[in-house]
């Protein structure tokens, strides 16, 4: 894990970044600068990213990028492997 340093800021121009998706479609039409946290790589700040906007850690980031959606599946696939070991081993 690498150690961010915090800032404060303004989105102030947002035309660009919404259209690349690095910004969300609910800051488009700002009219006024819009105050913010800003959290960056402090040896590279180049890395950076709207505090807040995101996971903070690898589970969280597991649950919000694949989501519950695999734990079902998982779940299911299990059960099938299981019951089809079972059946394998008694046909021995």
């Amino acid at each position: 894990m690498q150690h961010h340093e915090t800032c404060s800021g303004f989105i102030v121009n947002v035309w660009e970044e919404i259209d690349s998706g690095r910004l969300k479609p609910e800051f488009r039409g700002l009219s006024e600068s819009y105050p913010i946290e800003v959290e960056y790589l402090s040896d590279n700040p180049t890395v950076s990213r709207i505090k807040g906007d995101g996971p903070d850690t690898i589970p969280s980031w597991l649950r919000t990028k694949v989501g519950y959606y695999a734990f079902i599946p998982l779940i299911l696939l299990a059960i099938g492997l299981y019951l089809l070991w079972k059946e394998i081993s008694e046909l021995r």
